[in-house]
């Protein structure tokens, strides 16, 4: 699983640099797999970055008519969290089949 996390799955660290309440706690299971630092680092770096210019760019362009939009950006939010959870649920279930670790 460590070797998995390191060649394809790393990503999942960039993808909950998006997730406010996961962002500071996806450093730990980085740790308990042992990511290298520099993968943890760019992955964290081009997460993070993509987050802040997401939301410079929506403040930029709604200025103070973002009020206006508030309900739509968090439904969107909500359901990319949605998404991401369910997609990262199916992953964990599906190598826990593989490994024999449950039905």
């Amino acid at each position: 699983m460590i070797k998995k996390f390191h060649q394809k799955e790393a990503h999942w660290v960039m993808i909950f640099r998006f997730l406010p309440l996961v962002r500071a706690l996806i450093s730990i299971p980085a740790g308990m797999v042992k990511m290298p630092h520099k993968t943890f680092i760019i992955y964290s770096t081009i997460g993070i970055s993509i987050w802040t210019t997401l939301w410079i760019m929506i403040g930029y362009f709604l200025g103070a008519s973002f009020v206006k939009y508030e309900i739509y950006i968090t439904l969107i939010l909500i359901a990319c969290l949605i998404i991401s959870t369910l997609t990262f649920h199916s992953k964990i279930q599906k190598y826990l089949q593989q490994k024999g670790l449950r039905k």
